[in-house]
């Protein structure tokens, strides 16, 4: 495998706190070798969603472009379907005016999807990272899988979503088994202490601490609010506890979910934040006994900080799971039980009783797939139109 001999010209997109948290590792080392373009969208400009586009200057990232897709309080279908239009127009609009070598993309939001369909019709080669994983009580799910068809370089995160991706027609050679960007990132962060935090944040940690994150069920017939509202209930009669929470998605109903967590700040050591850098937020997780609600974090990063999760719902289901995660149904009662069940897993994670086996981590991801975009290989065989065959 020879290395390049210029320098390619490679795009990242970013449309939530979640992807940019992931690939700002792999962006910073990407600037000192290539010709990196930085374009944010999505809820970065939000104010409601904590207008994150603020954070991404802060580490000193240099953006190419801002495209502003979302409508204020906009959570219905109807808004959704728009805003995938107004982000496919906007972005061939970019496609049209600027030339890239290169489309890095993350994950499985319909905004990414949106950009992934613009830069497939302009003939843009594309590296999707996360693909070949399963969320079946998600629209997510088809968006991810959709974007990996129109996608040429794949970097997954687990040996099980490699054979998946091959599963949907593409040739292994292009396929890289990497990891988690998310685990390995946590490995070369510097936390923040405790009392940096309580400065930082105005916060206080109790005997207990949880953290709460909880987004649409979008398949689901009442978006998954009904296991919200219960898990709310039973978090009420908790005594002796912190509980940390971000904002939802801006998935089909979370305008419900934002306002319920704005009513529950009101409580006693309950401290809700719009958003937080993924520094800030692995800190804060960190120092949490159990992390709550429906998040891909729960499931991919939180094992690798020692921290059990209680996961409600099925917006999860299908994903590859370490021993640390306990999955409920809505019922009350089968949510206050498996709490109670975190938390003695917890402890006996603490006491170093139990080790936690983490299916995501294959070492420094970062660095697996600059070692890829690197090389000739990655773009010898990107014009291949073959469906392959398992």
């Amino acid at each position: 495998m020879t290395k390049l001999k210029f320098k390619k010209k490679i795009c990242f997109v970013t449309s939530t706190r979640a992807d940019y948290g992931l690939f700002s590792e792999l962006l910073k080392k990407c600037n000192k070798i290539f010709n990196t373009k930085l374009i944010v969208t999505g809820t970065h400009l939000s104010k409601h969603h904590g207008y994150t586009i603020r954070e991404i200057k802060k580490e000193g990232n240099k953006i190419f472009k801002t495209v502003s897709i979302l409508k204020k309080n906009s959570d219905k279908e109807f808004d959704i379907v728009n805003s995938i239009s107004n982000t496919i127009t906007k972005f061939n609009k970019i496609f049209e005016k600027n030339k890239f070598d290169l489309i890095i993309v993350l994950g499985d939001r319909y905004e990414i999807f949106s950009v992934a369909s613009a830069a497939k019709i302009r003939r843009i080669p594309m590296a999707h990272i996360h693909g070949g994983e399963v969320t079946s009580n998600a629209f997510d799910e088809s968006f991810r899988h959709s974007i990996t068809l129109m996608s040429q370089i794949h970097f997954v995160a687990a040996k099980k979503y490699f054979k998946r991706v091959m599963q949907l027609g593409k040739n292994p050679k292009n396929i890289y088994l990497v990891g988690s960007l998310g685990v390995s990132n946590i490995k070369n962060l510097k936390h923040e202490s405790k009392k940096n935090l309580c400065e930082k944040f105005k916060i206080k940690f109790s005997k207990y601490n949880f953290f709460l994150i909880y987004h649409p069920e979008t398949l689901e017939k009442n978006y998954g609010i009904k296991g919200f509202e219960n898990l709310i209930k039973i978090l009420k009669n908790f005594k002796d506890v912190s509980i940390f929470s971000t904002f939802s998605n801006s998935d089909t109903g979370y305008l419900k979910i934002n306002k319920k967590l704005q009513k529950f700040q009101n409580e006693k050591r309950f401290y809700n934040f719009k958003s937080l850098n993924h520094k800030n937020y692995l800190s804060l997780l960190k120092n949490c006994d159990l992390i709550l609600g429906n998040s891909s974090s729960g499931i991919i990063e939180a094992p690798s900080l020692g921290v059990p999760t209680v996961n409600i719902g099925n917006r999860q289901h299908g994903r590859i799971r370490s021993n640390s995660i306990i999955d409920c149904d809505y019922n009350v009662r089968n949510i206050r039980s498996s709490i109670n069940e975190g938390l003695k897993l917890s402890k006996k994670i603490k006491n170093k009783k139990m080790k936690i086996i983490n299916p995501y981590d294959f070492g420094n991801a970062s660095d697996k797939i600059i070692k890829i975009l690197k090389t000739n290989k990655t773009y010898e065989n990107l014009k291949i139109k073959k469906f392959y065959d398992v």
